[in-house]
């Protein structure tokens, strides 16, 4: 079934809460699918992590991290990543490989 007849119209309010509930099912079968965290799932890995390093090694910082989550929402692997340099620390394994890859590609 074709969902919008009218490409045009899905910036529409009215029509996105018609179908949220459908591609939020779809959005969860592609994640399932493929094996893929969502967004929030790794926002929430990245504040974790930082919220540690920062209790083990700056304190002070601790205030910061949902400030710092919140600028490089784009950008968290990038900043875990420059954290975990910054204080010598080895990269969790279950952020390592996202940390890396998304390096590479900027």
């Amino acid at each position: 079934e074709q969902i919008l007849s009218r490409p045009g119209d899905s910036d529409q309010p009215e029509v996105l809460e018609r179908y949220r509930e459908r591609l939020e099912s779809l959005y969860q079968a592609i994640c399932a699918r493929y094996e893929d965290a969502k967004p929030e799932d790794l926002r929430a890995m990245y504040t974790r992590h930082i919220t540690a390093i920062y209790r083990e090694h700056n304190p002070t910082k601790l205030s910061e991290v949902d400030k710092l989550i919140d600028k490089y929402s784009e950008q968290l692997p990038v900043l875990y990543q420059s954290i975990c340099q910054k204080y010598e620390i080895k990269p969790s394994p279950e952020l390592e490989n996202e940390a890396k890859g998304e390096i590479q590609s900027t």
